[in-house]
């Protein structure tokens, strides 16, 4: 496909078009109640996954399957064949997600399966573990701590594990350390295909996200519509694509609009999107971004006095403090906020 068919109102007719008739016939077919409704989510994921199809050969070979399902559906109408409905269930990307899900679901049962299986423990148990892995993989590299291979499971419950979480914990302190050493978080505006907007570290409006989106990717389309309209084969692939859908009842007239039309109507929404940003440069943005940074300001310093007050309690900790019935370094740590998100680290 030359352009995305959400740009191209022939193209998005055909495929909306196609789209409603098939679920509104699913809905009104004689199945069972879950079977009825597993294909109606089959036939959603799949054209939803079409919409981000980029390859011309995808596209059509997906919309040419879409119109051999809607000839099948109207012959089970009158056959009562389930047969008829059978490739769908066969090819489709969410049966193939589901069973790969079951699958992975078996293999946890027999862990000796497959090394890398989904796993559906508690995700601060996942973190433990891949803490503790990770500490011994590097020790075992480095040879920083005699540990044989195959360790006792005692041995690193009780020894190993609150080791490996005090230096994690510590890892969390450096990193705590760095962000206050970098100061504030400085506010400041990113021009993207023409669009201005601000760079902060938390998320914004969503309405104004919604805006600055909506601009940036009308402005992308503009750009594409303008290289398709002087490139010759481009050009020519547009009018192929335009011929290909009439022979399957697509409407051609939009087709016949030249690209350089396209291109220009695209420019007005461009232009209008350019005027509303300029404006909200000129007058909002330095509002904004004084705001902003009042606030990045006041969240540095908040998380700087929780540091703060954090380390007066962990000067004397070490990694067997539950044996002395003290609070751990890890539970400080997390009882101040100061975990990072990133599961690997470099243990020392």
């Amino acid at each position: 496909m030359v352009a995305h068919f959400s740009f191209i109102e022939a193209h998005r007719n055909l495929v909306t078009g196609l789209y409603k008739r098939i679920q509104t016939q699913l809905k009104n077919v004689d199945l069972e109640r879950s079977l009825k409704r597993d294909m109606v989510d089959k036939v959603r994921h799949e054209f939803k996954i079409g919409k981000s199809y980029l390859s011309s050969e995808k596209a059509q070979k997906s919309l040419i399957n879409a119109v051999k399902f809607e000839h099948n559906l109207k012959k089970f109408c009158l056959l009562g064949d389930l047969e008829l409905l059978e490739p769908l269930k066969s090819s489709t990307s969410l049966e193939k997600f589901r069973l790969h899900s079951n699958t992975n679901r078996e293999k946890q049962l027999n862990p000796k399966l497959h090394k890398n299986i989904r796993n559906l423990e508690p995700l601060e148990e996942q973190q433990t573990k891949n803490y503790i892995t990770s500490f011994i993989r590097y020790k075992h590299k480095y040879g920083k701590l005699p540990l044989p291979k195959d360790i006792d499971p005692i041995m690193k419950e009780e020894l190993i594990k609150p080791l490996a979480l005090f230096k994690r914990a510590e890892f969390n302190i450096k990193i705590a350390e760095q962000k206050i050493a970098r100061g504030p978080y400085n506010i400041r505006k990113t021009l993207h295909n023409d669009t201005t907007f601000l760079r902060t570290p938390w998320k914004q409006s969503h309405s104004l996200h919604k805006v600055t989106l909506s601009a940036v990717r009308a402005e992308q389309a503009y750009q594409d519509m303008r290289h398709l309209s002087t490139n010759p084969v481009e050009q020519a692939l547009y009018e192929m694509e335009g011929d290909w859908e009439k022979l399957y009842g697509g409407d051609d007239k939009p087709w016949k609009q030249s690209l350089k039309t396209i291109a220009n109507d695209q420019f007005k929404i461009v232009q209008s999107n350019r005027l509303y940003f300029k404006e909200f440069e000129n007058f909002v943005l330095p509002i904004k971004m004084k705001q902003y940074q009042e606030i990045s300001n006041q969240k540095h310093y908040k998380f700087r006095d929780r540091y703060l007050e954090m380390v007066e309690k962990v000067q004397e900790s070490n990694a067997y403090d539950e044996l002395l019935s003290k609070e751990t370094l890890p539970s400080i740590v997390k009882r101040y906020r100061m975990e990072t998100r990133k599961l690997k680290h470099k243990n020392t």
